[in-house]
């Protein structure tokens, strides 16, 4: 029934800050298994990069292929990767979300009333 039962002759107590609010699913990865009696030639190789062309290493990864089979991992310092005796078809690639670098802070207004002259007292 996907029921799980704890039986215990006392109290039983479950100490954790895991959220068990509900039925969940992910999927995980695993390897292809080639057909009996055929040679696993297949492979896949992707690389990433950045607007500015420079390369997104370590970059987590998940390739999806059309026969439900994903494989995960993380880009070299290069930012690439290359999987062998793969399925045939490739679906997608999903790259996990980078956290962002934090911004320089922008001058004040007073410096770039300053800056423009435009400052009280400033000559015009």
């Amino acid at each position: 029934d996907g029921k799980i039962e704890f039986y215990a002759p006392g109290s039983l107590s479950i100490k954790g800050d895991h959220n068990f609010g509900g039925p969940a699913s992910e999927q995980i990865g695993h390897p292809y298994m080639p057909e009996p009696g055929r040679l696993a030639d297949n492979w896949i190789a992707i690389s990433h990069k950045d607007p500015e062309g420079e390369p997104m290493a370590g970059q987590k990864y998940k390739i999806y292929f059309d026969d439900g089979t994903m494989i995960a991992g993380e880009l070299d310092e290069n930012g690439r990767a290359r999987h062998d005796k793969v399925p045939p078809k490739g679906d997608r690639v999903e790259y996990e979300p980078r956290t962002p670098n934090p911004d320089e802070p922008w001058p004040s207004w007073q410096d770039m009333l300053n800056a423009a002259g435009l400052a009280k007292g400033a000559d015009k």
